[in-house]
């Protein structure tokens, strides 16, 4: 496990992504930040890359995702079912949006067209990730998760 990463977001979208955070622990389940948000932060503090704060976020989370939808809803957020089937659905709030993703494992895969079913559990769902360093997790507290080996490819730049 790495040092634990600060992503510099304004303070609104901290904000916004403590509430998915609380939301999701308030309905039985975790939520982390995953895919190229966690990656480029990786790269700004490692190596010095810059850092995109208004990036496209996407969060996993180890509930079922009509769950965790409809506490958003209760919440007061707007959620946009854009991809039920996989379990995707996009929270937005004010000017911030995200992609909330269940874990989940591939059935069967042609392309990026899969079949998929939900897991809980997080090794399962970062093995089905397109790359290792997409695979990349980081919990409200600042913890990254590589399940993978995501962080030795980052680092030698694969």
């Amino acid at each position: 496990m790495s040092a634990p990463l600060t992503l510099s977001f304004s303070p609104a979208r901290k904000a916004f992504i403590s509430d998915i955070f609380a939301l999701a622990y308030l309905a039985g389940g975790e939520a982390r930040l995953v895919g190229g948000v966690v990656r480029n932060g990786l790269l700004a503090r490692d190596k010095g890359a810059g850092f995109d704060a208004e990036q496209d976020l996407d969060i996993a989370v180890s509930l079922p995702i009509t769950h965790f939808a409809d506490a958003a809803r209760q919440k007061g957020l707007r959620v946009l079912e854009t991809g039920l089937v996989h379990g995707t659905v996009t929270v937005m709030a004010d000017n911030q949006s995200a992609e909330v993703t269940q874990l989940r494992s591939d059935m069967s895969a042609d392309g990026r067209h899969a079949k998929v079913k939900p897991t809980t559990d997080w090794h399962t769902d970062a093995q089905r990730r397109d790359f290792t360093i997409n695979a990349i997790y980081l919990d409200a507290e600042g913890v990254v998760h590589d399940l993978v080996g995501g962080l030795s490819d980052l680092n030698a730049g694969c």
